[in-house]
């Protein structure tokens, strides 16, 4: 309580109010010395009273200040071994001195500390000589993201790897739209009768829908020549591995089962999240494909990205418009025949 008293400074305004206090009582005590008398007791008892008050306060401001730096200096340890964070002291040499917990719980056996920082990556020593705030590296199949302060010779080590997860399955299931085209569905049918035409779209509707459910493709047919696909981004780089051998199988079954030589052109739009602008994308690819000749892939993306496939000699170039080639197709397999 000493030490309290011995800092005690009264408000401003407190003694301003004694000072008017004194100065009446001094003209109190110059017209009744009683009634100063009086007066001089109360207001002795009032700056006792005031005295002590503003002591306790001091004493309790000061007991909370304590108590919640203590709280604080608390949290801050418990943060720095529990956290999901790792931190790492590191010497002139490049060797660990300190890890806490948390990054500690990734060696397999003894501790990282004596170590180099190359038991982490070799990027990181890399990455502190060329003042390089940050790096990425791969331990125990996480991906951590190291923040670098050079001059505290210190690492914290953030794991990403949920949120690389979540924008890989984010990029995975991208909508992707597609318009599928019988190439010479006209010329090819114009000359059939009303159950060969059946039997044609029959055929071709079975092709594709075995297709589209091996890959989880919705598939729906539009008109007598279009279908119209949505399917995402993963399903999109399955199609792309295959090389799209759906080309070359259609155009084979459908000419052994019908005699038929008909094909399809694939126009596909990927890379946004508007299906308008996806939808403007397929067709302007499909365009394309006619535009080379047909019975290939084309895909594109919202910064004009094109990328061919056919069959399976990717890409394919053909400059003929697609009637001549289905005429020169024909051509090839009455001369085989024959």
């Amino acid at each position: 309580m000493r030490n309290t008293i011995e800092k005690y400074s009264p408000s401003m305004h407190i003694i301003l109010i004694y000072l008017i206090a004194f100065i009446l009582l001094g003209f109190t005590w110059f017209l009744q010395w009683i009634l100063g008398l009086v007066m001089t007791i109360l207001l002795g008892l009032s700056l006792y009273y005031t005295i002590r008050q503003e002591q306790r306060e001091i004493v309790e401001q000061e007991k909370y200040i304590m108590t919640l730096s203590h709280r604080v200096r608390k949290v801050g340890e418990e943060a720095l071994l529990e956290m999901p964070v790792g931190i790492l002291l590191y010497n002139e040499s490049f060797e660990i001195e300190w890890v806490n917990p948390y990054l500690n719980q990734f060696v397999k056996e003894g501790t990282f500390v004596g170590k180099s920082l190359d038991v982490f990556s070799k990027d990181i020593i890399t990455a502190i000589k060329e003042d390089k705030p940050k790096v990425n590296f791969y331990l125990e199949n996480c991906h951590f993201a190291v923040t670098i302060k050079k001059e505290e010779r210190l690492l914290y080590f953030l794991d990403q790897t949920k949120q690389i997860k979540i924008q890989h399955h984010y990029n995975n299931v991208k909508p992707v739209l597609g318009i599928i085209y019988l190439d010479n569905y006209d010329e090819t049918t114009k000359t059939m009768d009303d159950t060969g035409r059946s039997q044609l779209n029959s055929h071709v509707t079975s092709i594709l829908n075995k297709w589209s459910n091996h890959y989880g493709i919705y598939l729906k047919r539009i008109s007598q020549d279009r279908f119209l696909a949505v399917l995402n981004q993963q399903i999109l780089e399955a199609l792309e591995k295959s090389k799209f051998e759906i080309l070359d199988e259609f155009r084979e079954l459908i000419l052994d089962n019908n005699n038929v030589p008909l094909t399809i052109s694939f126009g596909i739009g990927h890379r946004s999240d508007q299906l308008t602008v996806l939808g403007e994308l397929a067709q302007s690819s499909l365009d394309l494909a006619l535009g080379r000749g047909g019975d290939q892939v084309v895909i594109k993306d919202t910064e004009g990205k094109v990328r061919f496939f056919g069959g399976k000699t990717n890409p394919m170039e053909k400059r003929t418009r697609v009637r001549a080639r289905v005429i020169s197709n024909a051509l090839k397999q009455l001369m085989v025949e024959s």
